[in-house]
Parts: C-alpha cells; sequence; structure tokens
C-alpha cells in the first residue's frame, strides 16, 4: 500500500459536525474541468419517470439523515493522493483523504479512480456508493451498476486501507443500497437503475402543508413509488408444500443465483420486499435455502423467505413455470 502525498498548500477546516480535514486553500483547475461533468449524480424525480421505475432493476439508497450530499472521492495519480471533492458546487471544497491505496492506481498512466461517495460528518462515515471511473476508464457509461459494486467493493477490499485516524475518525464501508421496495414516505431516496450510463433519480417526501405548484410545473410527490405491501411489515412465514431453491450470493446489492437440488440454474432471483432483502443479508456464508414463487410479470422466481427444509429437483420447479 502507498500513502505519499506531495506538498499542498492545505488547511485544517470543519466539515460539519467538528470534523476536520485538510482542506485545499486555493481553487483546483483539475476538479473544474476533468471532475465538474461528473458532479452531476442525480437528477429530481418527477412524474414522467414513473414508467421508467416498472421497467429492468432498480435499487434504493436512503440518503443520511444530516443531509450529506454525493461528493467525488477521486485517485490523483499527479498528486499521490486521494482527494474529495464536495457536493456544494457553489462553493466548492477539496479535502485530502489520507488513504492507503495500492500503488497500481497512482502510477504513470494509470488514469483517474474515481468514486461516488457521501462523507457523513454526524456518524463519522465515509460512505462509498459508486465508481464513475476506473483507471481512466469511463466505468459510469460502460458497466451496469452490479458490476460497478463489484468493482468498489473489491477496491475497499483489496486495494485500500483505511485507517480512522488518519481521516478524521471517518470509517469507510459500501452504502447501504437496498431494493426499490424498501422505500418509505420518510426522508429522502435516491433510485439507480442498473443499466449502463444512467443517472440516479432523487425523491424528496411532500412539504407539510405546501402550496401546489403550477400545474406546468408540477412534480409528484404523492406518487404510489414501489413501497413494501401490507404484508412486508411481517417476518416472511414458512409455507407448507413450498418450492425450496438453493441461492447463492452474487457481486451486487440483492443479486442472488437460483438453483436446484441437482445443480440445475433457476436465473437470479427476483427480490421485491426489504424483510427478505435482510434476510438475505444476514446470511454470512453466502448462501441459503429459500422460498420462492414463479412471478409471470417479471419471469423470474421471487424469494419469498428463507426455509430450513432442504432444496428440490429441477423438475418441481419445471411444473411451476
Amino acid at each position: 500500500m502507498l500513502y505519499i502525498t506531495l506538498a499542498m498548500n492545505t488547511r485544517q477546516q470543519n466539515w460539519g459536525d467538528d470534523l476536520r480535514l485538510p482542506t485545499f486553500m486555493e481553487p483546483i483547475s483539475f476538479v473544474t474541468d476533468t471532475l465538474e461533468p461528473l458532479r452531476r449524480i442525480s437528477l429530481p424525480f418527477q412524474n414522467k419517470h414513473l414508467p421508467v421505475l416498472k421497467r429492468g432493476s432498480w435499487y434504493a439508497l436512503k440518503r443520511p439523515a444530516d443531509r450529506s450530499r454525493t461528493g467525488l472521492l477521486c485517485l490523483w495519480p499527479e498528486r499521490q493522493a486521494a482527494i474529495f471533492v464536495g457536493s456544494d458546487r457553489a462553493r466548492t471544497r477539496v479535502a485530502v483523504l489520507r488513504l492507503r491505496v495500492d500503488p497500481q492506481f497512482y502510477a504513470a498512466g494509470a488514469g483517474l479512480t474515481v468514486f461516488a461517495a457521501t462523507i457523513c460528518p454526524a456518524s463519522r462515515e465515509l460512505l462509498m456508493e459508486d465508481v464513475l471511473m476506473w483507471k481512466g476508464d469511463d466505468v459510469a457509461n460502460s458497466l451496469t451498476f452490479t458490476k460497478r459494486c463489484g468493482l468498489m467493493t473489491q477496491w475497499i477490499d483489496h486495494y485500500c486501507e483505511a485507517d480512522a485516524r488518519l481521516i478524521g475518525n471517518l470509517q469507510m464501508r459500501a452504502a447501504p443500497w437496498t431494493s426499490l421496495d424498501a422505500v418509505t414516505p420518510d426522508g429522502v431516496w435516491e433510485f439507480q437503475q442498473d443499466d449502463a450510463g444512467r443517472r440516479r433519480l432523487m425523491w424528496l417526501p411532500p412539504k407539510e402543508n405546501a402550496a401546489p405548484a403550477p400545474a406546468a410545473t408540477t412534480v409528484n410527490t404523492t406518487v404510489e413509488l414501489p413501497t413494501q405491501s401490507e404484508e412486508a411489515g411481517k417476518a416472511p412465514s414458512i409455507q407448507v408444500d413450498a418450492l425450496i431453491a438453493k441461492a447463492t450470493k452474487e457481486v451486487g446489492p440483492d443479486q442472488w443465483a437460483l438453483k436446484s437440488s441437482d445443480g440445475v440454474s433457476l436465473g437470479r432471483a427476483l427480490i421485491r420486499t426489504f424483510n427478505v432483502s435482510a434476510s438475505l443479508r444476514s446470511c454470512t456464508s453466502g448462501t441459503a435455502n429459500v422460498i420462492v414463487e414463479w412471478n409471470p410479470q417479471f419471469s423470474k422466481w421471487e424469494v419469498c423467505a428463507l426455509s430450513t427444509s432442504e432444496s428440490l429437483h429441477s423438475s418441481f420447479f419445471t411444473a411451476h413455470t
């Protein structure tokens, strides 16, 4: 691991809640010229986006309660340093993060590696949300979100050592992306489609006693988002004569591959409730037997609950599709 920072004109500044980080004292042309296009992370959620939510795979992330916004964590080979670019584009602040990073990311000709990340001063967390560039490659527009999450997890686990004592006691971790069904009307949420080249959608809760906006510019904040069903608040129950499959964790949030007892692939699991998502995440072994039902709308096997029973032969599943 490499930790080298060339001489920089920085000074300790407060980033909120007494979180003090070494911060550049003058504007950096590198940020405005190179990174500025990457800072447009989210679009505001509007009525026109409703049909899109019904197509493909989507993931949801609840924004921190302290209203921290997404910035950029950039590995800058020219300066041999990791920098964090704040979200406020009107008053751009850039901090130096003393991370120990694998030398290959700072090597000559390596190209930029840029992550979407959020610093949460109140909870002292550095939430890694996405990877936008990887060694100079524009992965935001060439890889799906789940594949980018795989790269990000690989970097956190194998290519970076984040000593909290060196970065203001911040704890680095992957952001808790979850299924779209986990969305509730409280707080601010961001939605991310799995397809490459898609920007996030940011949903804001309706303001209480807010006057209605003019019809031409109205943004519907009372739309029926894909939230938890009434049964989602209950613990999934074990069914009698249920179809049991073996689920194996794959790279990416809520990505599980299903197989029968004889090893026949049943495809990628459909996960639509927060309870099921949370139950699967609790399986530290990366495998679990699950109760599934065929969902004709999505043409996938939907996970209903965990099971302690053995998985079934592929012939059982063929008869139900």
